[in-house]
């Protein structure tokens, strides 16, 4: 497991260096669950929702869901949240 937690970290590391290059980026996080070394939560605040989109459908975020797959304990999940007011 050591190999696939750094292989995944070198993932991480690189796509948030790449989104924090994103138009529109406020925040981006990444947590890992403690005692669940192949469970991430990507915490991400964006300007607007086109803002998202792009980042979403950038080439380096779709490569990067592809490739840290494999290294996850279940399929990629997105979620999107509104600040609560």
């Amino acid at each position: 497991m050591p190999q696939a937690e750094e292989n995944s970290w070198r993932l991480f590391r690189a796509e948030t260096a790449a989104t924090k290059r994103d138009a529109g980026l406020v925040s981006y996080v990444v947590l890992q669950g403690i005692g669940s070394a192949n469970h991430f939560t990507i915490v991400e605040t964006w300007h607007d929702a086109k803002a998202y989109e792009m980042h979403v459908g950038s080439e380096h975020t779709v490569r990067f869901r592809d490739e840290i797959q494999l290294f996850l304990g279940s399929p990629f999940d997105s979620r999107v949240h509104y600040q609560f007011r």
